[in-house]
């Protein structure tokens, strides 16, 4: 009898600290994807830099060209530029597209439910001050 009172103990006590473990570990998880988020926020920018300054850099290896060999290399450092550029815009595109649909907010700005609305026939000028009416 004993044994048995032994085991709901500690299965008691195990159904009430298990909720606080996971929620522990919740946390942890949470903290860890804010600190990944704070990384991602710091090196997109600069990544999105690093593209543009290699297109701008064939752009220049290709206008002072002198032979065929130099003339090739920045046209090709200008098409892989454009398209490392064009791939992220469309990721951003995307992700801002996805969460406007689910109602997740990306943080990205910019876009068609940004705009303000300017219905004239509706009497609707809510965050119109700057733009002119016709």
């Amino acid at each position: 009898m004993k044994k048995h009172t032994y085991t709901t103990y500690i299965a008691l006590s195990l159904i009430a600290v298990i909720p606080q473990v996971s929620f522990a570990a919740f946390d942890k998880i949470k903290s860890l994807l804010t600190a990944f988020q704070g990384i991602l926020n710091l090196t997109v920018p600069i990544i999105f830099g690093l593209a543009l300054i290699f297109f701008f850099y064939g752009l220049a290896q290709f206008i002072r060209s002198v032979s065929d060999k130099t003339i090739e290399e920045g046209k090709n450092k200008m098409k892989w530029g454009i398209i490392a550029l064009f791939v992220m815009f469309s990721i951003f595109g995307i992700i801002k597209y996805i969460g406007d649909s689910v109602g997740i907010s990306t943080g990205i700005t910019g876009g068609p439910n940004n705009a303000p609305i300017c219905d004239p026939s509706k009497g609707e000028y809510s965050g119109c001050e700057s733009w002119q009416m016709p």
